[in-house]
């Protein structure tokens, strides 16, 4: 049954998943991070000593805390930042390497602009700094094991991992009948169901992201069409920048097929209305 979901996406971006060979290398290559296009981040760091701690319920100072429901193992706040910028700066040149990859991967969808925005979207279920980094490292068994159990953020992270271990392969190659590829699809086979079930049980325009980008991911040289479709689904949920975000997406590649789009979107939000 879970092969039909990943038939799906294949069918909807005319793509196959094994066997394939690269494709869209070109438009692919002129994929760019788009938060500049919604605006610059601006300002500095508060000065403010810290107060409070990370796991004490705090939406004073300099703490905000997550919502119960979307908390990561051992993160109940977040630290208070004028931007995603100025939050990420103040940390290890490793650090800084990772998270920008991780917002080029959500073409800038997950930087936050002010602390209004911060706070949106942390109720809107988009991952903070420090939980990305926090979910780094954990094994594979530990964050399947939490996504199992319910956790939202762990789902999200192991959607985020699988995505990003497939892509490669179904761009450079596809998948090969080798031990490490049938694991490689087994992760991927399932990851689409938690994809799913996060657009389900969330609601969360960060759960369209990473949706698309997983489903992206899984499609002969990586299409693009999902993610057009998640920018629309994200701007359904909620996201007031999806919109600025899916014109410049748009303008980068504009020969993308349309009917794909409305065939992803279509799929992606019928999950979202599935009770």
């Amino acid at each position: 049954m879970q092969t039909n979901k990943i038939l799906w996406i294949v069918l909807a971006t005319g793509s196959v998943l094994f066997g394939c060979t690269k494709e869209h290398a070109a438009e692919k290559s002129a994929s760019t991070s788009i938060g500049a296009s919604v605006g610059e981040e601006s300002g500095q760091v508060n000065g403010q000593a810290k107060t409070g701690s990370p796991n004490q319920s705090n939406n004073t100072g300099l703490w905000i805390t997550v919502p119960e429901r979307l908390q990561f193992p051992g993160l109940a706040n977040v630290e208070v930042a004028p931007s995603w910028n100025a939050r990420v700066s103040r940390l290890s040149a490793t650090d800084q390497a990772y998270l920008a990859k991780v917002s080029e991967r959500y073409y800038g969808a997950v930087e936050f602009l002010s602390e209004a925005e911060q706070r949106r979207l942390i109720e809107q279920g988009f991952p903070m700094p420090e939980e990305w980094l926090a979910a780094r490292h954990i094994p594979d068994s530990e964050l399947e094991r939490l996504s199992k159990a319910g956790n939202v953020k762990a789902q999200m992270f192991q959607v985020d991992r699988v995505g990003e271990r497939v892509a490669p392969v179904l761009e450079e190659r596809g998948l090969l009948n080798t031990p490490a590829d049938k694991e490689l699809f087994r992760q991927f086979t399932e990851t689409t169901v938690v994809a799913e079930q996060l657009l389900r049980d969330t609601h969360s325009p960060f759960a369209a992201y990473l949706a698309g980008r997983l489903f992206s991911a899984g499609t002969s040289g990586n299409q693009l069409e999902p993610i057009a479709a998640a920018f629309q689904l994200a701007r359904d949920l909620g996201d007031e920048r999806a919109d600025t975000y899916r014109s410049a997406f748009m303008q980068q590649h504009p020969n993308m097929n349309a009917e794909a789009v409305m065939a992803s979107y279509s799929m992606l939000k019928a999950n979202v209305d599935r009770k």
